[in-house]
């Protein structure tokens, strides 16, 4: 089953809402419930979500209160492809580092290790990216411009990458992006994937100077553990009616809805992520060295900052 959203923000919140009561009420096609390792959780099976406007890439719902400091620490993880699990954003990558074998102390899912570390097969020269660029301006009708993160080789590790693949085709002059993971929490995963992947859609569309198509992720799981599911229903109706102009059966059109060309949102993002980077929470809300509206509301509404060093 495929769903279609204007934004990030409201793929997370509708599809949060239908997975994340209890069994009585659910909204969404193909829906189980399943516990993998002894773990309860909701999901939906075989789904797929197209986001129309990618650009408007963050999570920034009240019900989610995520991170803005992690997702730019994140960010720069992923982009400077360091598998330590010492360089990791938060702590609790030690826990899923591996523990024996050649590759003791290393995490397995820094997906930008594949991407802007990795080096292309057929142009050691090159980064993934730098040559699936260079792929791209060559021939921009190719069909090879795929991302692969490894999983065979680390099937049931504690860090079993949950990504499989993006693949990215340029049609009409626009850069289109296709995600396929075996599995997906929405509230860890998704919440902060959707977001990076997207920031990666946005920075090649940028260096093949085209236009922003959609983005497209596919699930084999999308799923919500037990311990995430809507427990105080009152605060939980409040906080998503923040989230929506007139609430969810209302106009589903995000407050901070933009319709700015991407590169102007993404420069924006990219220096913001900086800046939240660089300086301590206080310090940037004090001084209100923001520029992006979405990610000033994450920061004043952020409440758990425990697993960043």
């Amino acid at each position: 089953m495929e769903y279609t959203f204007k934004t990030a923000n409201e793929a997370f919140s509708v599809i949060y809402d239908d997975l994340a009561h209890d069994l009585d009420r659910h909204d969404i096609t193909g829906f189980y419930q399943s516990q993998p390792r002894g773990r309860k959780c909701n999901e939906t099976i075989d789904c797929s979500i197209k986001i129309l406007e990618p650009q408007n890439c963050l999570v920034w719902s009240k019900v989610r209160n995520l991170s803005p400091i992690y997702l730019a620490k994140e960010c720069a993880w992923y982009k400077g492809g360091s598998r330590l699990a010492e360089d990791a954003p938060s702590k609790v990558w030690y826990d899923l580092a591996n523990k024996d074998g050649d590759e003791v102390g290393l995490v397995n899912s820094n997906y930008g290790h594949y991407i802007f570390t990795q080096r292309d097969n057929k142009n050691p020269d090159l980064s993934v990216f730098e040559a699936t660029v260079e792929l791209l301006k060559r021939d921009k009708d190719s069909r090879q411009a795929i991302w692969q993160i490894p999983i065979m080789k680390h099937r049931q590790d504690d860090d079993t990458p949950c990504t499989s693949s993006l693949q990215f085709l340029v049609r009409d002059n626009k850069l289109y992006c296709t995600v396929y993971m075996r599995s997906c929490d929405i509230w860890f995963g998704f919440a902060n994937d959707v977001s990076q992947f997207i920031i990666w859609q946005m920075m090649l569309a940028r260096e093949l100077d085209v236009e922003l198509g959609w983005y497209r992720h596919v699930f084999g799981s999308f799923h919500v553990y037990e311990e995430n599911f809507v427990k105080d229903n009152d605060k939980y109706i409040k906080d998503m009616d923040e989230t929506y102009i007139q609430g969810k059966e209302g106009i589903p059109y995000p407050k901070f809805y933009d319709e700015r060309n991407y590169r102007d949102i993404l420069a924006e993002i990219e220096k913001d992520f900086e800046v939240l980077t660089s300086y301590k929470k206080e310090e940037i809300k004090e001084k209100n060295l923001l520029v992006n509206e979405e990610l000033k509301y994450m920061l004043n509404n952020m409440v758990n900052y425990k697993f960043i060093h």
